[in-house]
């Protein structure tokens, strides 16, 4: 038993190696090439949904320093794109050699609620972003997904508080298609949009 196992392995094995061979004798690579891509358009269109995200957050948070950093586009081969930023959300009064009194109940409370407000606009916001400009991609294949992660300013905002540190968003380009050609509204696009906090 064990060594008509063995027989059936091997044959998968060689069975494979026949098959990579003939594909290199026939002058194509069993594998995807990432070199198929037109990487000068790759990096315009990354540099202007970057642009995009940059200005979503800014008009999202009204405060000073919203972004910690612009936010950085990547092309992944046979997966799609993905943006990473890091946001500052929590706004509270700056402790101070001039001003040492500690924040009240009223303040730390009111800083926690606006957090999490601005965190679920830049999120409805960034679905807005992902089906209005995410053809603008052109590179993405149907089957790439258009990946925003969202990294939050780790901060304590007291006991029993939790908050997240990263928010990652995707939704894949045959969607935004969709949504694009009027085949499916705002709000089931909306649903197409994977969310993941933690």
């Amino acid at each position: 038993m064990q060594l008509t196992k063995r027989i059936e392995q091997l044959s998968l094995v060689s069975c494979g190696l026949l098959l990579a061979v003939t594909a290199f004798a026939q002058g194509t690579d069993p594998q995807p090439s990432i070199n198929t891509l037109d990487y000068t358009t790759v990096k315009r269109d990354l540099a202007v949904f970057q642009g995009v995200v940059d200005t979503t957050v800014k008009q999202c948070v009204q405060s000073i320093m919203p972004l910690t950093s612009s936010t950085r586009g990547v092309c992944l081969p046979e997966y799609g794109a993905v943006f990473s930023l890091e946001v500052n959300l929590y706004q509270i009064r700056p402790l101070s050699p001039f001003n040492m009194r500690p924040h009240s109940q009223q303040e730390l409370d009111s800083a926690y609620q606006q957090l999490l407000a601005r965190l679920e606009s830049i999120k409805q916001n960034f679905i807005k972003v992902m089906g209005e400009h995410g053809a603008a991609l052109s590179e993405l294949k149907p089957q790439d997904f258009l990946t925003i992660a969202i990294n939050l300013l780790p901060i304590d905002a007291g006991p029993g508080r939790s908050i997240p540190t990263q928010v990652v968003m995707r939704v894949k380009r045959s969607s935004i298609n969709d949504y694009r050609e009027n085949k499916i509204t705002f709000s089931e696009f909306s649903k197409k949009v994977e969310v993941a906090q933690f």
